[in-house]
């Protein structure tokens, strides 16, 4: 696969403002001794243990959102039965705090025989079992094919729990299946130890399963990574720092499972380091379609003091290709990094993020999946506005970190209280065509007069007359009083060269009232253009060159000046 990918100097975050979630910490695996939990209590006497442990999530744990108690389905050297399951279902209910602590109850399906797995399903009050009695869905053991197709049914979804290369009906070894994908949203990256007794968050699991999330993504499956505790005795999300992250909307439990379901989720070995990632305002999780080039955005926040960042990598993949994800690039020392990725068109890529702190912690976010379908003409990085010193002149700057077919610009405003810009530029500045190369351009309002709130942005035209526009800025302008100055008019030009006669050079002065395209160049006798003295555009203003002849004979020489709509000249003299 071929990229042409570059560094945008414009990075603009969108989650300093209007950010539509929030970053809420969790364990989505987790058990009591309605199945093989609380090993360090009496279970005759240790009564409620699902609201018991939400509450200690709630009240005892650090930095920890949500719980979810994801406790066996069956009973075969375990302790679920019907009425437990149902029990634990109404104390999640009762424990669960909305706004301030959000309880969930799932279970936990499977066993670890050969092709067995332990899968954690969300989003349903049924039990699927296949012990007599022990159910209100019957699926048999290790019939994955038809746990799909029932999680389905029940408008569930399922995260893999400490995945095995032979789990889940040989997963890996099949060939991708969108019914599978449908229910299948999460997968665990860190998982456990299980039976650690830890309560100081000291001990982290060894153990990753990076390799099997890459797997899943390389086959085509939609999945995100999470970091889970795994934990059989009562010390819920105390044993490490492990954390699934979800980005919700709001602490309540159907914004945390619509999240979950929708894949808006990350794996972080660190207690409460926040990354933002998005593509074009879409955040992790996603599945988009859009133009080419676009945006990548990461942001990492930390509040530990000295918890710093060691590199940010994003890294991409195409799905369903058998082939492991890439870094794209990489940024050391930073807790931020903006890329821009030009995608072939017709094409559909993955991009997850991986991060790693100073102290060796890492965070693995879900990707976002990214089909291109046509090209946008023009990515813009900066747009900005100052008043020009010693003038009533608004200089606006602005750059672009691509062009495709680009024809060129212009510049609009609109007052604070009108409906509709207008173009300020009669002549359109010209554009790069088509770059990769960052580009930069300015105009000059010389028309503002009254103080107040403007609004500016830049209109882009391409060479099939195609339109598309800048996000505005806000301009607050006020007059400088004149006093000692006033403010040049001036007249389209061209002044007689000085000296003339020369030899072997002559300064050419002129001015132009407007902005617009300049071509200044000198001609023999014949007509014959001998030197191009300067074209393109230009603001209003004086401007002055140097004519050199060196190299050419003496005689009469006409200079002349062509703007789009005048025409001058004027005949000067080279004696040697």
């Amino acid at each position: 696969m071929k990229y042409f990918l570059y560094f945008c100097l414009f990075f603009s975050s969108l989650y300093a403002q209007n950010k539509l979630y929030n970053h809420y910490f969790g364990n989505l695996h987790s058990h009591t001794w309605y199945s093989d939990g609380n090993k360090d209590q009496d279970t005759n006497t240790y009564k409620l243990p699902v609201a018991k442990a939400i509450n200690y999530g709630r009240t005892v744990a650090l930095n920890l959102n949500y719980l979810a108690i994801t406790d066996h389905n069956h009973n075969e050297g375990l302790n679920m039965t019907l009425p437990r399951w149902r029990s634990g279902v109404n104390e999640a209910d009762t424990a669960n705090k909305e706004n301030v602590f959000v309880g969930i109850f799932g279970q936990e399906w499977g066993t670890l025989a050969t092709y067995g797995g332990h899968t954690l399903i969300f989003n349903t009050d049924k039990l699927i079992g296949w012990n007599p009695g022990v159910y209100d869905v019957y699926v048999a053991k290790n019939d994955y094919n038809r746990l799909w197709k029932v999680v389905d049914s029940l408008n569930a979804f399922c995260y893999l729990a400490h995945p095995n290369n032979t789990d889940f009906g040989n997963l890996l070894s099949k060939s991708y299946d969108s019914n599978i994908d449908k229910v299948l949203q999460a997968t665990a990256i860190k998982s456990g130890p299980a039976f650690s007794t830890n309560t100081t968050m000291t001990d982290p699991s060894s153990t990753t399963y990076e390799s099997y999330y890459h797997s899943l993504l390389k086959l085509g499956y939609h999945i995100a990574p999470t970091a889970d505790q795994d934990n059989h005795y009562t010390n819920f999300g105390m044993s490490n720092q492990q954390r699934s992250v979800v980005l919700a909307k709001a602490l309540t439990k159907t914004d945390i499972l619509t999240a979950l379901k929708n894949r808006n989720v990350y794996a972080s070995e660190d207690v409460n380091v926040k990354v933002d990632f998005d593509i074009n305002d879409s955040i992790m999780g996603s599945i988009i379609t859009l133009l080419t080039p676009f945006n990548i955005r990461v942001k990492v926040t930390d509040e530990t003091p000295n918890d710093n960042i060691s590199k940010i990598e994003i890294r991409c993949g195409i799905p369903g290709s058998g082939t492991n994800s890439t870094v794209l690039t990489s940024i050391s020392n930073s807790d931020s990094l903006s890329y821009i990725v030009n995608q072939p068109v017709s094409s559909t890529y993955y991009y997850y993020v991986f991060v790693q702190q100073n102290d060796g912690q890492r965070v693995w976010t879900a990707p976002i999946w990214v089909t291109v379908n046509g090209y946008l003409p023009v990515t813009f990085g900066s747009l900005i506005a100052n008043k020009m010193e010693n003038s009533n002149y608004v200089k606006i700057e602005w750059s672009t970190v691509s062009e495709i077919n680009n024809l060129g610009f212009y510049v609009q405003r609109k007052g604070e209280y009108d409906t509709e810009y207008l173009s300020l530029n009669e002549d359109i500045i010209p554009g790069s065509n088509t770059t990769l190369q960052n580009q930069f351009y300015y105009f000059i309002d010389t028309t503002i007069i009254s103080n107040g709130n403007y609004y500016y942005r830049i209109k882009q035209v391409d060479n099939n007359g195609l339109e598309s526009y800048s996000n505005p800025i806000l301009f607050n302008f006020n007059p400088t009083e004149m006093k000692d100055y006033e403010l040049k008019i001036y007249k389209y030009e061209l002044k007689q060269n000085y000296p003339n006669p020369f030899n072997p050079s002559t300064r050419i002065n002129y001015t132009v009232p407007k902005s617009g395209f300049v071509h200044l160049a000198v001609y023999d006798i014949y007509g014959k253009q001998v030197q191009l003295i300067y074209s393109g555009f230009q603001t209003p203003g004086e401007y002055s060159y140097e004519f050199n002849a060196i190299g050419l004979a003496s005689g009469v020489y006409y200079y002349k000046l062509i703007t789009n709509d005048h025409y001058m000249v004027k005949k000067m003299l080279l004696m040697k």
